[in-house]
């Protein structure tokens, strides 16, 4: 690996659809994040430590 970046992100309900040749760490800060790679479907929930 030669390169980490680190982005914050707002995303809206509307799908935004696109393709990246790497790979990629989302964690939600807060609400809901809905992923479809592919043939799957993924449901990633904020979720504070205890």
């Amino acid at each position: 690996m030669e390169k980490i970046a680190a982005e914050k992100r707002t995303y809206s309900s509307t799908p935004d659809t696109h393709v990246h040749y790497y790979g990629q760490l989302i964690l939600p800060l807060q609400g809901q994040l809905f992923i479809q790679a592919g043939a799957n479907d993924f449901q990633v929930n904020y979720s504070p430590l205890s």
